[in-house]
């Protein structure tokens, strides 16, 4: 399968055309982060190779060095994209509240919402699994920090004696978030929008309950 962007310089190459091929080529590499990212998921890193992943998208092996320059670029690309779409999504939640508890509780449901509903693949690859490159490693660590700073911004505006207490609980509440996708059960009696009130409400009790 040749690559769609040189059969488009071969062609028309219309501003049309361009953008066409441009969101096609984005439509099948989202397909193919979301196809890796379950099977990192389901097989680690090191049992997770570029003929599954390609299999499972409807391509060769060799076609995903059309998207990608290896399985460490595969890998990454797996925790970057999703990751950098969801900061951004949450930092505009946190702009709409100057309180910092009703951002938190809106942090929350809207992690649980972007978690289970717009990238349920994502999360074992964001949270869990540990790529044996420490450069990669490090890379994905930075993600990890860059998204729990959205959260600890709000914590750290509460200027109180309770402050390191908090900080402490935000990490336990996003500890119970990394793994939200593997005690979700879809079959269960709250839709997905109260499921994740609910764990809104859950979280921010957890946060604030029992403080002086």
């Amino acid at each position: 399968m040749g690559d769609p962007l040189k059969q488009a310089d071969q062609g028309d190459t219309s501003p049309g055309q361009s953008a066409w091929v441009r969101k096609k080529r984005e439509r099948k590499l989202d397909q193919i982060l979301r196809a890796s990212a379950e099977l990192f998921s389901e097989h680690g890193y090191d049992g997770t190779n570029f003929d599954d992943v390609a299999a499972k998208v409807g391509l060769r092996g060799a076609s995903l060095y059309h998207y990608v320059s290896s399985k460490d670029d595969l890998f990454l690309k797996c925790v970057e994209v999703p990751s950098l779409a969801i900061v951004e999504r949450l930092r505009e939640i946190s702009a709409n509240y100057t309180e910092p508890h009703e951002a938190l509780s809106a942090l929350f449901q809207e992690q649980a919402l972007l978690q289970l509903r717009d990238y349920p693949e994502f999360a074992a690859v964001f949270f869990q699994i540990q790529h044996p490159n420490p450069t990669i490693r490090a890379k994905v660590r930075a993600l990890r920090e860059t998204h729990f700073e959205v959260f600890k911004e709000r914590v750290q505006a509460i200027s109180d004696a309770n402050s390191d207490h908090l900080v402490l609980r935000l990490q336990l509440c996003i500890g119970a978030l990394a793994h939200m996708n593997e005690w979700h059960r879809t079959e269960g009696s709250l839709a997905l929008e109260e499921f994740a009130r609910v764990v809104s409400a859950s979280l921010t009790h957890a946060m604030f309950g029992g403080l002086d």
